[in-house]
């Protein structure tokens, strides 16, 4: 999910979790995963 996708989803739920994760050691870029719940 991106931010919009969240973003879209702010109203009817929350953020329980999230982490980030290094797939490509020598990038700049980040993987993320995050646990939401109806509000």
């Amino acid at each position: 999910m991106s931010y919009h996708d969240i973003a879209e989803l702010h109203d009817t739920r929350r953020i329980v979790r999230c982490a980030l994760f290094e797939q490509l050691p020598y990038s700049q870029h980040m993987e993320s995963r995050g646990l939401l719940e109806r509000k």
